[in-house]
């Protein structure tokens, strides 16, 4: 393909409403469908794809793809935006294209309940919204901005990398920061928001290496939102620890608990007929004034069965858990046919016990699940 015809390529994509595209260099491109990947066009060797790179991104997010082999960016095509994120693989440069949603979510649609909405009152502090890549964290940002601005005025600046969605904060002004482009890092552009007299400060997949300016615009006064990705909160929390004092990890733990206000771990699952998503999450905040103080940690705080699989504590001693378990709420899915048994099987803590806990409901549901015994 010529330059030209990977132009036309990719705006026939998006006028067709298509969302994922993925190009490997000396491949045909591959289109995300309802069914899988179906090829679309002739192959596109890494040369094209690199002439591209360099008609739309910046000097900075070239030698981010030089130094450190990937760089993300977005384009505009006639009206909608796309991610795009190029990479080296060991065939040449490589790009995956993700159609951008641009209206703002709409929070009543995106099943908050009041423990994660309770996290955006206008305390200083940091709350971070976690879980694996695709589990709808951005969304999940978008839906609190989106929360906070029809109900106060709040000077909102974002750092974001790239900038997927174009937010509207309501009540007051919005200054949306995209590193490699308007700041060269996300510490610089944190450090910039408190600058700027920000009130409210929104950081997407924040990286640990800026988890410090983060904490240090919260004890400038700020409310931080920020997501970064992972499978389990409690090895996030010990990740933190560890990049804010790698030599004495416990003694970052008491500045945690002081600042780190709010947790929510989050998976998405498909709708077992085909009708949408689900989110599951899983909230942690301070505790209640008029909580026990006798009342164990792991408690939860309300009215739910209890969690098929063995309940964690907190993964700070200053955060209680304001929502079931998240085997509990999976089960439930389970239990009203919303969600397949696979699927919820898959995202499960620990898949045997929530296995067993299925068929003990429901005695004729099959769960295919080997149970694994390793060698002595």
């Amino acid at each position: 393909m010529t330059l030209d015809q990977v132009r036309r390529l990719l705006l026939e994509h998006v006028l067709t409403g298509g969302e994922d595209l993925y190009v490997i260099g000396g491949a045909p491109p591959r289109a995300a469908t309802a069914t899988g990947l179906s090829k679309v066009g002739s192959p596109i060797d890494s040369e094209r794809l690199a002439q591209l790179l360099a008609t739309i991104a910046t000097p900075a997010q070239q030698r981010r793809l030089e130094q450190a082999g990937t760089t993300s960016l977005t384009i505009d095509l006639a009206g909608v935006r796309l991610r795009a994120i190029f990479f080296r693989v060991a065939s040449g440069l490589a790009a995956n294209f993700h159609r951008l949603t641009e209206q703002m979510p709409d929070p009543g649609g995106l099943g908050f309940s009041e423990p994660m909405l309770a996290l955006t009152d206008p305390r200083p502090g940091l709350v971070l919204i976690t879980g694996p890549q695709g589990s709808g964290k951005s969304t999940a940002l978008a839906g609190l901005v989106a929360h906070v601005g029809r109900s106060r005025a709040e000077h909102v600046v974002t750092v974001e990398d790239p900038i997927e969605r174009v937010l509207d904060s309501g009540l007051g002004p919005c200054s949306q920061l995209e590193v490699g482009r308007d700041v060269p890092t996300y510490v610089h552009g944190l450090r910039l928001a408190v600058d700027l007299g920000a009130s409210m400060l929104v950081a997407r997949d924040l990286p640990l290496s800026a988890i410090e300016p983060a904490l240090t615009a919260v004890e400038a006064g700020l409310l931080v939102l920020a997501s970064i990705a992972t499978h389990d909160v409690h090895a996030l929390v010990g990740e933190i620890a560890h990049s804010l004092s790698p030599a004495d990890p416990p003694a970052a733990r008491p500045t945690l608990e002081r600042l780190l206000r709010g947790l929510v771990f989050q998976r998405l699952l498909p709708d077992g007929r085909g009708q949408g998503w689900h989110v599951v999450r899983e909230v942690y905040g301070p505790a209640p004034a008029n909580q026990p103080a006798n009342q164990p940690a792991n408690q939860p705080i309300v009215d739910e069965p209890s969690a098929p699989a063995e309940d964690r504590a907190p993964p700070l001693p200053s955060l209680r858990r304001r929502t079931p378990p998240l085997p509990v709420s999976l089960l439930r899915l389970v239990r009203e046919r919303r969600v397949a048994v696979d699927d919820a099987l898959r995202v499960a803590p620990d898949r045997v016990a929530f296995a067993d806990e299925v068929e003990r409901i429901d005695p004729s549901t099959s769960i295919l699940y080997e149970r694994r015994i390793d060698p002595p």
